[in-house]
């Protein structure tokens, strides 16, 4: 289980990185963040192909659900933060469940 952990730790600095990025984009700056989105959503849905364990987890399909709305939606900053900061604690959970 050591590749899911290391993936989700990944997955966690990525989705942290949204919320700055998302700063940055209402502030005016050009950091292409739907692209990042998008890119981020072929890595969460891609690890389903070679992990069991994370494609049966309901908060890794509540994970990818949300990112998979993020990446069709434009939501205000607040609502952005709100979905941000529950994948972070969702992420968080299954990193704490993963035995290494």
């Amino acid at each position: 289980m050591d590749r899911e952990k290391n993936f989700i730790k990944h997955i966690t600095n990525e989705v942290y990185k949204m919320l700055v990025l998302k700063e940055r984009e209402d502030c005016g700056e050009n950091v292409y963040l739907e692209d990042y989105i998008n890119n981020l959503f072929i890595e969460i849905d891609g690890a389903c192909i070679w992990s069991d364990w994370l494609k049966r987890h309901e908060d890794y399909v509540v994970v990818t659900s949300i990112i998979a709305h993020l990446s069709k939606n434009n939501l205000e900053y607040k609502q952005y933060r709100r979905e941000i900061f529950k994948m972070l604690n969702l992420l968080n959970k299954i990193d704490a469940e993963i035995e290494v």
